[in-house]
């Protein structure tokens, strides 16, 4: 077990590095965009409004969407025997998962920033809170490509 540890843990390490810096980047491009917005915040969250529609549509369809393409890599993972196959294959995965979760986010900070209302905040919470659980840390790498 303590072998397989150190296989996988470079692996594991370069996955956290990438996945802090994307959260870290779309935490400061919130923060910056508050910062921008001034003072001038309101909670309009207005369904006639066709974007409105489009962030609940675009938070509906891509974290689920994440998910679910994000099975067919763990799977082949499974399938593989070498370390490093396993691993460039859930690097593959993970990526397009952080993606589709990031594409919420963006949006969410977009529309923050045309509209200045803090409803958006709520899609950007959820986003962060899908990406939080996707915190690639060791056990859980190594449990789910099945080590």
């Amino acid at each position: 077990m303590e072998q397989d540890d150190d296989i996988y843990r470079p692996w594991q390490t370069a996955l956290s590095i990438i996945y802090f810096a994307l959260l870290g980047g779309q935490v400061m491009f919130g923060a910056i965009v508050y910062v921008l917005t001034g003072s001038d915040h309101n909670f309009v969250l207005s369904f006639s409004d066709p974007m409105t529609i489009a962030m609940i549509a675009v938070t509906c369809v891509a974290l689920p969407a994440g998910h679910f393409v994000f099975q067919p890599f763990l799977n082949r993972a499974k399938q593989t025997d070498s370390p490093a196959e396993k691993m460039a294959i859930y690097r593959q995965g993970f990526l397009i998962r952080c993606a589709t979760n990031e594409f919420v986010s963006l949006f969410a900070i977009v529309m923050i920033f045309l509209t200045h209302s803090f409803a958006y905040y709520l899609f950007l919470a959820i986003s962060l809170s899908f990406f939080a659980m996707a915190n690639p840390t060791l056990a859980k790498v190594k449990r789910q490509i099945g080590v």
